[in-house]
């Protein structure tokens, strides 16, 4: 079993306790399955066998066994999780952004339907190291930026522009 790259698992910590509500210490097989939280439909299955627990702490990699390429992570999901074969707890833990995905903001457009939330590839192309505004469409960033000065990121913050590299460029309409 190869390991993932750390852009492809989640970490995943969690508490757990004895039926007292004391902490455990010991090590205990772990199921965690992925669900869509709207209208709950199960995506993804992952067993961690022994999962070492001190203090009642745990930490895990989602995706080190078994690839979360194939979850899209465009919709609200949340984690269910059972221990040692026993049911799975509730609730579930939703699952929130996390520091990659920080760096897409404009690079997807979110549509919210009915309570039904879909999220996009946005109209935008960033090949560089820069950022988009969230509501500009048809910004190309095609190479360039500094990722080591903020100032210095290529930036798109109007409609329809272009920037074909270099660093610190602006483009909006």
């Amino acid at each position: 079993m190869a390991a993932q790259e750390s852009h492809h698992t989640i970490s995943f910590q969690g508490f757990l306790t004895d039926s007292l509500g004391n902490p455990l210490n010991e090590v205990v097989p772990i199921t965690f399955k992925i669900y869509r939280t709207l209208h709950p439909v199960l995506l993804w299955t992952e067993a961690h066998p022994a999962v070492p627990v001190v203090n009642g702490i745990f930490n895990v990699d989602l995706g080190s066994i078994v690839s979360l390429l194939n979850v899209r992570f465009n919709r609200a999901y949340e984690v269910g999780i059972s221990v040692d074969g026993e049911s799975e707890m509730s609730p579930r833990t939703p699952l929130t952004s996390a520091p990659y995905a920080m760096n897409l903001a404009g690079a997807l457009r979110v549509q919210i339907v009915d309570d039904d939330v879909d999220v996009f590839a946005s109209d935008n192309i960033i090949g560089g190291n820069g950022f988009v505004d969230a509501d500009a469409v048809g910004v190309t960033i095609s190479g360039g930026g500094n990722t080591d000065d903020f100032d210095q990121q290529n930036r798109g913050y109007g409609n329809y522009g272009t920037i074909g590299g270099g660093y610190g460029n602006a483009v909006g309409g």
